[in-house]
């Protein structure tokens, strides 16, 4: 690929829109989890159920650390 990229332009501009697509993807998917993961923690720590309880900390062991 590395010496492909010299002799074909449109390889180098692919491959940066891909990384590019990517990371914003990532970062949509972040900022997604950041945003919905605390509304979850609390629904379910008001519900106060054993089974919830074991999902907020299966959840906050997994995503959040």
């Amino acid at each position: 690929m590395g010496i492909n990229a010299y002799r074909m332009p449109g390889a180098v501009t692919e491959e940066a829109f891909g990384i590019g697509f990517y990371l914003s993807v990532l970062a949509i998917l972040l900022v997604a989890v950041a945003i919905i993961l605390p509304l979850g923690i609390g629904y379910h720590r008001r519900m106060k159920s054993r089974l919830s309880r074991l999902l907020v900390w299966g959840k906050a062991g997994t995503l959040a650390y």
